[in-house]
């Protein structure tokens, strides 16, 4: 039997049987997509430009045929196509509001005997849906937020614990950007405001049932991406623990994570550009000899005169009085650091008897 049929965004959101189908252009698909969707495009950016002009100068008949024209072509591919990526799930199509694209591949599909299904409204539909779920969000997990001065492993440690299997929410890798002023360089993919919520909703929901979500304490921003008001306030009434480590090992993984791969010129550029950024905090003989370190190459030097001269000064994430802290965690050796969080919460989640609360000094 056939399966065909149009379906709204609320079915399809507790399904693991699905496989998203972007057609969209992508262009439209590099700004915001469903996460995990697979970009098969009916036409290409040039296309859908043409198009575009077409309806604007000649009106809605003279762009379906030219759209009809184009399309034909492609849509036995596309079929193909369709089917490698799906593999042994069911395709959900999509377009921007569930229009003639995915109607034109949906009966394609349908005619070669293929199941499938539309997504109703198309992305637009999924962009509101998370749009409304987002403004009364609930997150049913404690927050177990770890604090700690640049470079203390606070990040290193989340990937390990995710590598254990325990929930971690890496708001930073979700936004690709470390939430500092050199925070893209050497990332080049960009993540808009968009896809960041529609990845944040889909990650929390897959961790509901869990008993905490590990993350990593942030401000309201990260880079250009804003943290919605409902995570921030779970941040506030989560549990609060710091990473420490010594400076010189927070300085050489701030260096290794910069230079794991030999900085390109571009890359160096950006260096120059971001130091400069911080020369009204810095003034202009700091600011200068970090830009000779860069120069020269000397990036454990530059991070360790950072640390000093900038980040433990200005962050006050780890600051005395700032925060009560449940525990310290002591990440100089990663994996140290990760079995004590581990034994933290063991104790702390399935004894129910929460360690006493400890105040930097």
């Amino acid at each position: 039997m056939i399966l065909s049929m149009e379906i709204p965004v609320e079915d399809i959101v507790q399904r693991q049987d699905l496989c998203y189908i972007d057609l969209r252009s992508p262009g439209e698909h590099r700004q915001a997509s469903i996460p995990g969707s697979f970009n098969i495009p009916l036409f290409n950016d040039r296309e859908r430009e043409e198009l575009g002009v077409i309806y604007h100068n000649q009106g809605s008949f003279p762009s379906r045929m030219r759209g009809l024209e184009i399309g034909s072509r492609k849509l036995p591919e596309l079929a193909g196509d369709i089917l490698s990526v799906s593999r042994d799930k069911l395709p959900l199509l999509y377009c921007w509001r569930g229009g003639l694209r995915s109607e034109a591949v949906y009966e394609n599909l349908k005619m070669a005997g293929i199941n499938c299904l539309r997504l109703q409204g198309g992305y637009r539909s999924f962009r509101r849906f998370i749009n409304r779920t987002l403004q009364n969000y609930h997150i049913r997990p404690r927050l177990v937020v770890l604090h700690g001065l640049t470079g203390t492993g606070k990040t290193l440690l989340l990937n390990v614990m995710a590598s254990r299997y325990q929930p971690v929410l890496d708001l930073e890798g979700l936004a690709c950007h470390r939430g500092s002023v050199f925070g893209k360089i050497g990332i080049k993919r960009e993540r808009s405001q968009k896809d960041f919520e529609a990845m944040l909703w889909w990650q929390l929901e897959n961790m509901q049932k869990s008993p905490f979500i590990l993350v990593e304490g942030e401000g309201r921003r990260i880079g250009n991406l804003f943290l919605p008001d409902f995570l921030r306030q779970a941040m506030q009434e989560g549990i609060h623990l710091l990473v420490t480590a010594p400076l010189e090992v927070r300085a050489g993984r701030i260096a290794l994570e910069y230079t794991f791969n030999p900085l390109s010129g571009e890359e160096k550029e950006q260096f120059y550009r971001a130091i400069k950024l911080l020369s009204r905090k810095l003034g202009k003989e700091k600011t200068e000899y970090l830009l000779e370190c860069i120069k020269r190459e000397d990036y454990f030097e530059a991070a360790l005169y950072l640390c000093k001269e900038y980040y433990d000064h200005y962050y006050e994430d780890a600051r005395p009085g700032k925060q009560f802290f449940e525990e310290t965690i002591d990440a100089t050796c990663l994996e140290e650091g990760a079995s004590q969080l581990a034994r933290f919460l063991d104790y702390y989640f399935h004894h129910n008897k929460p360690c006493c609360q400890k105040e930097v000094v």
